[in-house]
């Protein structure tokens, strides 16, 4: 039988992208439109593309559909119009189709506006489920498993996002099946600004800090899993005055 515990490798209680977004076809884009619409027609049509099913990373997508809105007011598709232009069409939806919050953005350490479309995502990194997480309360722990070969960099660089959805994945509990695994200081990611979100099947997921990943002084241990090896039967070898041959 094997037994896997976890052994301290690193202790740190004490220390601690302009985006791009992903460009539609010109089929794509023009698919739905009509020669007679009127620009706010055809304004939404393209920002209701880019917020449900355009965006990429290294654009911050945050779990829950919100986008910055510096970001989409500089995307291509809107390089006719002003900041201004784009925001008095904007305001034309009066919150029909598009929601806008104020909330902190960590890669400016300011408030910031957000946007997200109101009708369904097809992003798979976007789930309307997910639930923000605000005190250290909420979580138990945040641990991010991984092998020894990645921890070579991680331990200098820290947690890097996926960059198919420029999401960290982190878990609840730990991973026995991973050679490291990396506990975070939960109540420093919150009050340095870093966003938590819990979906509903246990998975908490962040955009990371201002660098888009987790840095090493958000480390609060770094575990290393130990395999033993125990015993629980030996076969005995059967001979020749065991089996009972003349």
């Amino acid at each position: 039988m094997l037994r896997a515990s976890l052994s301290r490798i690193h202790s740190h209680k004490n220390q601690r992208w302009m985006s791009q977004l992903h460009s539609p076809s010109p089929a794509q884009d023009t698919q739905r439109m009509q020669p007679n619409w009127s620009p706010f027609e055809k304004f939404t049509t393209r920002l209701n593309w880019l917020l449900r099913h355009g965006a990429v990373p290294p654009t911050v997508i945050r779990p829950d559909g919100f986008l910055r809105l510096s970001d989409v007011r500089s995307h291509w598709q809107f390089r006719r119009l002003s900041p201004e232009q784009f925001d008095e069409l904007l305001a034309q939806d009066e919150g029909k189709r598009f929601r806008m919050i104020q909330d902190y953005d960590i890669r400016i350490e300011a408030e910031a506006t957000w946007i997200r479309a109101r009708i369904k995502h097809t992003l798979k990194s976007i789930d309307r489920r997910v639930r923000r997480i605000r005190s250290p309360d909420e979580l138990p722990m945040a641990v991010y498993p991984l092998d020894a070969r990645m921890w070579r960099q991680v331990k200098y660089q820290g947690i890097p996002s996926s960059p198919e959805d420029g999401l960290i994945r982190l878990r609840q509990d730990f991973d026995y099946t991973s050679t490291i695994n990396i506990l975070l200081d939960i109540p420093l990611l919150l009050s340095s600004g870093v966003q938590l979100f819990l979906h509903p099947d246990g998975t908490i997921l962040t955009t990371g800090d201002a660098t888009g990943g987790l840095q090493p002084r958000m480390f609060l241990e770094v575990l290393q899993v130990v395999v033993q090896r125990e015993t629980l039967l030996l076969a005995r070898r059967v001979t020749a005055d065991d089996s009972g041959a003349p």
